[in-house]
């Protein structure tokens, strides 16, 4: 039998998403030398997981539309209540920079990012599903 039983109201990606407007990214990028900000796409694998269950959150910072590097990349990224960063939060970053989980594991702080001329870069974090409903 299944130890993680898999409830009708489930995480999703487009309803995680819908939480997360308090992403900032453009604010805290040094634009020097680049033409526009970079794309930022955000995924769940799998996308929907029962109350217990972990999914693997990655960001992916692409500056391929820029002819320069992004340096001094930083952002926030705030889950939605009843979702936290897995225990023990060990994110990994390809992006280099400095990331740090707080507020119970439920706010994440990314600093001092780098994204090469023309590049991506990603981000991964384990998110756990704490409570039934739709997050």
């Amino acid at each position: 039998m299944n130890e993680n039983p898999v409830f009708s109201r489930r995480l999703t990606l487009p309803r995680f998403l819908s939480f997360l407007p308090v992403f900032l990214l453009g604010t805290a990028i040094s634009l020097a030398g680049v033409a526009q900000p970079p794309a930022v796409e955000l995924t769940l694998s799998p996308d929907q997981i029962g109350v217990g269950s972990s999914s693997e959150l990655t960001i992916t910072i692409d500056n391929s539309a820029n002819p320069g590097d992004i340096d001094l990349l930083a952002f926030t990224l705030s889950l939605p209540e009843g979702v936290v960063f897995a225990t023990p939060a060990n994110p990994l970053s390809e992006c280099g920079g400095r990331i740090t989980v707080e507020d119970g594991g439920s706010f994440l702080q990314f600093t001092e990012g780098v994204v090469s001329d023309s590049g991506s870069c990603a981000i991964k974090a384990m998110v756990t599903r704490t409570e039934p409903g739709d997050h």
